[in-house]
Order: structure tokens, then C-alpha cells, then sequence
């Protein structure tokens, strides 16, 4: 990937997980008692969505800590890819799908 093309994709993966971040600590303080921010919505729901948030920030964790282990520069693309909502999931095997298919 061209050197102008990673900056500009690593400024939209800091982006992205950045709003991950502050959405999860919106539904945490809520759950917390911190904000009533998200008062109008149940306990449930709250918990369901802090799960969420959760799964969607382990899994760039987990793809940029295996892109790193594995030395693979050149997939930097599935890092961005892995920090989009709902689409990292599809994303994630994607990946998996490729890495393997490197690896044979």
C-alpha cells in the first residue's frame, strides 16, 4: 500500500476507534450510575450494547496484535477494516481466510 494511502487509513481506523471507545465509556458510565445519558433505555439493553462495544474493540485488538506478530506490513488495510462496526466481524474471517490461504 502506497505510503499516502496508510496515512489517510490510519487517520479513519484512529477515528473509528476512537467513537468505539467513547460509546463504550457513554454505556459504561450509564451502567455506572455516572450519566443518565442513557437512563430511558433498561439495564438489558445497556448491558447488551457494553457487550457489543466490547466484542468491537477486541477484534482490531486482535487482528493489529496478530498483523504485528506475523510481520505482515502489507495488511494494514484488515486493521481498518476490523475497527468498522458490524463489518469487522465479516472482516475478521475475511482475514482468517487470507492468512490462511497465505500460509499453504
Amino acid at each position: 500500500m502506497a505510503g499516502d494511502d496508510a496515512d489517510v487509513l490510519f487517520a479513519f481506523t484512529i477515528t473509528e476507534l476512537f467513537a468505539l471507545v467513547v460509546a463504550f465509556g457513554v454505556v459504561a458510565a450509564s451502567l455506572l450510575g455516572w450519566t443518565g445519558l442513557l437512563d430511558q433505555f433498561s439495564r438489558t439493553v445497556r448491558l447488551l450494547a457494553l457487550a457489543f462495544l466490547a466484542v468491537e474493540l477486541l477484534v482490531p485488538a486482535w487482528v493489529f496484535y496478530d498483523v504485528r506478530r506475523r510481520g505482515a506490513v502489507d495488511d494494514r488495510v484488515w486493521i481498518h477494516a476490523s475497527v468498522m462496526p458490524v463489518v469487522n466481524l465479516l472482516a475478521v474471517l475475511a482475514y482468517l481466510a487470507e492468512r490462511e490461504a497465505d500460509e499453504s
